[in-house]
């Protein structure tokens, strides 16, 4: 059974990678954009399908425009509005898209942001407390790229990229229909001889009542604060479900399903409301959809 694609939103800040990559970085569209759509920095998992692929970049970069729309990536051309010389408003602009689409676009799985600028945890953290997966880049170990890789559900390392922009797609066989099988056919077998009836067996005694099972018991003091600690990465932002359920994963015994789910709480809501009560660290708020989600209040706020 073939699984279904992931369904996309592919965003690209130009003037970013292109600092990065240099014209490599046009010449394997290509490469890179198969890459990315074979699900590369997402191994094992489904491929894409991308509802949406745009490119934003300074007016100065419109020469690089057929290198784009050749694999049908539209073209955003933005407006200086910073300070230094050439800068341009993608990264607003971006942030804008995204968050239009996480309403205009219906059963959007995925948004994948290519650009190392950390500046979009915001708008990627307000996608996933939508239930939508996001993809980011890193790159190096400062403060600002450490939070990025634990807030986003995939991560595009740059020296990943790099292999991306020599991707090349395997080729696809070509399958015939369906090869009919010749059954084996069995010699016939004499009809069996009638024999008499057997003896009742002597009843044997029923087992022993086994003992009902014990229901675990968790340590909701040392998950809560597990949830603090990864949560500190994105102070006073709505965390997404799915943000925290990754945090619990070294929590012994934790599961979603099952008979004592959300370590014994029966409902995620209900978890986390435990979780504010026990950790000072953390509260709930409640979102636009009306859902309820886990915010870091920080050592400061608590206090």
């Amino acid at each position: 059974m073939l699984r279904r694609r992931i369904r996309s939103a592919l965003l690209v800040d130009f003037d970013n990678l292109i600092s990065k990559f240099g014209a490599p970085f046009c010449d394997r569209v290509e490469n890179w954009l198969n890459w990315l759509e074979d699900g590369g920095f997402d191994p094992g998992g489904p491929k894409r399908e991308f509802l949406l692929k745009r490119v934003y970049w300074f007016t100065d970069n419109d020469s690089n425009r057929p290198f784009f729309a050749k694999h049908g990536i539209d073209v955003t051309v933005t407006r200086a509005v910073k300070n230094k010389e050439k800068a341009s408003s993608a990264d607003f602009d971006i942030t804008i898209d995204a968050v239009e689409m996480s309403y205009k676009i219906k059963k959007l799985d995925e948004v994948i942001i290519l650009s190392f600028d950390s500046d979009f945890l915001t708008v990627l953290n307000h996608l996933q407390v939508k239930d939508i997966e996001v993809v980011g880049m890193a790159y190096g170990q400062d403060r600002p790229a450490k939070a990025f890789r634990r807030l986003v559900d995939r991560v595009i390392e740059k020296e990943e990229f790099d292999i991306a922009m020599r991707y090349v797609r395997p080729k696809r066989g070509f399958f015939g229909g369906a090869i009919e099988q010749q059954q084996e056919q069995l010699p016939e077998r004499p009809a069996p001889r009638a024999q008499a009836p057997k003896p009742p067996a002597p009843r044997q005694p029923a087992p022993p009542q086994r003992d009902r099972p014990v229901r675990p018991t968790f340590d909701l003091n040392a998950a809560a604060s597990l949830a603090a600690e990864a949560a500190a990465s994105a102070p006073s932002a709505y965390l997404s479900k799915r943000f925290v359920t990754r945090a619990l994963e070294k929590v012994e015994g934790f599961s979603t399903k099952g008979g004592d789910p959300w370590l014994g709480c029966g409902s995620y809501e209900l978890m986390i409301e435990r979780f504010a009560k026990i950790n000072p660290k953390l509260s709930v708020g409640r979102v636009a959809s009306g859902a309820l989600a886990l915010i870091y209040r920080g050592a400061s706020e608590a206090a």
